[in-house]
């Protein structure tokens, strides 16, 4: 990942997730039967990341610009131990390994 700061604020850019990838990837669960709060944070279904594990508030997440389905921070390869970020703080470009396509 790399990070680019400008004065006070700064933002966190993540390219495409796994390397290497299958772009025949899916999730368990399906996107569009989900049913989610009015901020897009959370689904009744609690059902979020690659293996549709449930979610707490203070999770660090990241939402895929594309599908807009939030991913487990553990889940993605694109974030090493120094990349530190506030959970629902959106100060970052991602895309999930199934919509970048690999």
């Amino acid at each position: 990942s790399e990070a680019s700061g400008r004065g006070a604020r700064s933002t966190l850019r993540l390219s495409r997730e796994m390397p290497g990838s299958s772009s025949d990837a899916k999730l368990p669960y399906s996107l569009d039967k989900l049913s989610w709060d009015s901020a897009h944070h959370f689904n009744t279904q609690n059902k979020y990341g690659y293996a549709g594990k449930g979610r707490k508030l203070g999770d660090a997440m990241l939402q895929c610009e594309t599908c807009l389905q939030w991913f487990h921070a553990r889940e993605v390869s694109c974030l090493t131990d120094a990349d530190v970020f506030v959970p629902f703080q959106r100060n970052y470009r991602f895309a999930c390994r199934i919509c970048a396509g690999g």
